[in-house]
Formats: structure tokens, C-alpha cells, sequence
């Protein structure tokens, strides 16, 4: 058993579902958020397990070519500069449970002196996660504690094994839009920022993506103007994954660029990155969610299992 805040050498050779780096170090299966396959890197235990434990990589030995610079000056307000990782703060945040019942959890995030370093606002973030059944209900509230508006993106990053069964592979699977649609794809840099481009991305008989590994090779497929639930699933077998997201604009669809990554990822978005090379205003960002001093946000979506044959809803 690895010990808690020792300091250990390691490679990462593999991913988890939601894209964590894996290391193994002395038999123990590591997961090390923002590491990337092929590094070499010293890695600070947090949490030691008698199989596994998480850790937080402290100096990277041997850097990969694939890894990018996750942060940068991305946003001001008022003229001020803030820098903030890629994909925001949140996902590095401790949240406390509020609310915990046989079926329910609710987690609580308030700022702190490190948020407000990167994001100059007070505010009450809660994720409710409830089981009804074979679905996933997800609920996202935002309070604006402060007295000026309260600009914000939000969305999630929920990852699922592929294959569903061990009888089937990676490329039996397809995306089943709900309803017909002709979404666009929208533009990313090398470096996950916006371009600036958008274009048509059809799909099979307008409702379907066929997975393969290749389609990941430029990175994520974001979309728009696509139906608002899809679902995971073949023909080979009656499991299937539905993720219907009514309140979110945009789909990330993502596995690890150039690799076999057994899992696919569908992430329901209600904002946008940055443009390249732009430090954006955040006042001024149109696909930002601006709520009043006071107010509060609400979304809602659900992830739901099914044995059914049928995928689409």
C-alpha cells in the first residue's frame, strides 16, 4: 500500500473513462488527473487505497508531445486579468455533501481565496446527483452571492466503457440522435481554444455517428444545432446508454486523440471555451450564462441505462 503525500517516480501508460492519467507503482493502479500517457512524472499521493490511490503530479520528469499549456491568460473583467485552467476550476475544487439520502447526493461548492484568485466572485455552485430507477437525474444550481453580475459556463464530462459487453467492440457502436438534425461542428485549435469555424457535420440518415477510434484524432467533436438526446448503443446487443441534456446548446463527443481508448465520453456543454489567442471579456461573452446578484441558475440532465433493443427514445 502506497503512502499518503510521499513523493513517487512514474509513467503514465493509460487513461481512466474520464480521461485521469494511469500510473502503477509498486502494483497500485494510480489516477492522476491532467498527466498524459508516455510522461514520466513525480506524482504527491492524496489518497491511498489497499488496491489504488489518486495523486497530483508535483514536477513532470519526461514531458509528452502531445501535452499543451492548459493555462493561460483566458479571461478580464473590467481590465483586470484572471488566468484559469482550460476547463475551469470546479473540477479541482473539494465540495462539500449537503444532502445525502439512500438514492440522492447533493455537493456544495462555495468560493475560496484560490477560486476567487481565478474568478473574482462570490457564488453557491450545487450538483444533485438522484437515482430514479435506471436513470441518472443531474441537477446544476448556481446563486450569485455577489453584488454584480455573475457570467459563468457550465456542463458536464460524464465517460462510458466501449464496449458495453464484453461480446461486442469498440466500432459496433453508434450515436443515436433522438430526432432527425443537421448539426454544425465548431472549430478547435491544437490547443482546445475556439478558431472561429463552424461547418455542416452530417450524420448517417441524419440521426447517427458510427464510432471508430479515427474520429478522435483532431481532438473533441463539438457540435450544435444537434437534437438534445442521444443515446449509445448496437445492434449486437440490447444495452444501451441515453444522455438527454434539454438545457445544453452544445455536445463534446471525445476519446483520447490517437489512441484505442476503450470508452467514449458525451459531454452536454451550456457554454464555450475561449477564442485563440483572445483574452475575452467576460461581461461581453455571448454563450456565457450572465445571471443577475441575487438570482439563481438552474439545469437539468440524466444519463439512463437500458436493456431495451430499441436505442433511440
Amino acid at each position: 500500500m502506497l503512502v499518503k503525500n510521499q513523493i513517487y517516480e512514474a509513467e503514465i501508460t493509460d487513461y481512466t473513462a474520464e480521461g485521469q492519467g494511469v500510473a502503477h507503482i509498486e502494483g497500485c493502479a494510480v489516477f492522476i488527473p491532467n498527466a498524459v500517457a508516455g510522461e514520466k512524472v513525480r506524482v504527491r499521493v492524496e489518497k491511498a487505497q489497499k488496491t489504488w490511490a489518486a495523486g497530483k503530479i508535483v514536477e513532470i520528469l519526461e514531458k509528452s508531445p502531445h501535452r499543451v499549456n492548459r493555462e493561460c491568460e483566458v479571461a478580464k473583467l473590467c481590465g483586470e486579468r484572471y488566468s484559469m485552467d482550460i476547463h475551469g476550476f470546479a473540477k479541482d475544487s473539494v465540495f462539500t455533501i449537503e444532502e445525502q439520502s439512500s438514492d440522492s447526493v447533493t455537493f456544495c461548492l462555495r468560493q475560496t481565496p484560490e477560486t476567487l484568485r481565478q474568478y473574482p466572485f462570490r457564488f453557491t455552485f450545487r450538483v444533485r446527483y438522484a437515482l430514479r430507477g435506471w436513470t441518472v437525474h443531474v441537477t446544476y444550481s448556481v446563486c450569485n452571492e455577489d453584488e454584480k453580475e455573475l457570467p459563468f459556463g457550465i456542463g458536464g464530462h460524464p465517460g462510458f466503457r466501449v464496449p458495453l459487453t464484453g461480446s461486442t467492440g469498440f466500432e459496433d457502436y453508434k450515436l443515436c440522435f433522438s430526432q432527425p438534425c443537421l448539426p454544425d461542428r465548431i472549430g478547435f485549435t491544437g490547443d482546445c481554444y475556439l478558431n472561429g469555424q463552424t461547418e455542416c457535420f452530417p450524420l448517417e440518415d441524419d440521426t447517427t455517428i458510427r464510432l471508430r477510434h479515427e474520429l478522435f484524432d483532431e481532438d473533441a467533436i463539438v457540435l450544435k444545432n444537434m437534437a438534445r438526446c442521444v443515446s449509445l448503443c448496437s445492434e449486437k446487443t440490447g444495452k444501451s446508454v441515453t444522455v438527454a441534456y434539454p438545457q445544453m446548446p452544445y455536445l463534446g463527443i471525445w476519446h483520447m486523440p490517437h489512441t484505442d481508448a476503450p470508452y467514449v465520453c458525451i459531454e452536454p456543454w451550456a457554454s464555450l471555451p475561449s477564442r485563440q489567442d483572445v483574452v475575452e471579456e467576460l461581461s461581453c461573452k455571448s454563450d456565457l450564462i450572465h445571471l443577475a446578484p441575487g438570482a439563481k441558475y438552474e439545469n437539468q440532465w440524466s444519463i439512463t441505462i437500458t436493456e431495451e433493443k430499441e436505442c433511440m427514445m
